[in-house]
């Protein structure tokens, strides 16, 4: 009689993880769609040297200094610069566009700070 109730629990069990592992799935792959339709649509109007506290900063050194800040404040806790540029990597198509929607659906950072991002990264540049 035990072994039953053991057949049952197992195959209990087995569905389960197979719901879970579909459900996973279902849920990556939706995710990725709505990157790639994203990166799809036209990029915003934001200059690219835009900075989040005021207007295009032209100055090579004075923009480095910008995303460097934007990204101690927003990102550097959890990634490293160097991820970004071989996620990039990885895209095809317009990879500043890919990358702005990528960051709008990843973090707590403005349209802004998104796109001077995107702009930074997809120039090849790296901190």
């Amino acid at each position: 009689m035990q072994h039953s109730i053991i057949l049952r629990a197992a195959w209990a069990l087995t569905i389960c993880l197979v719901v879970v592992a579909a459900a996973f799935a279902w849920a990556t792959n939706q995710r990725e769609r709505l990157v790639a339709a994203a990166a799809a649509s036209p990029p915003s109007t934001t200059a690219a040297g835009a900075s989040p506290d005021g207007p295009a900063v032209q100055d090579p050194e004075a923009r480095r200094a910008v995303v460097t800040a934007t990204w101690e404040k927003r990102c550097a806790k959890c990634h490293e610069a160097e991820e970004m540029a071989e996620w990039l990597a990885t895209q095809e198509g317009d990879k500043e566009a890919a990358l702005a929607a990528f960051l709008a659906q990843h973090g707590k950072s403005s349209a802004e700070e998104n796109q001077l991002f995107a702009a930074w990264f997809a120039a090849g540049e790296s901190l």
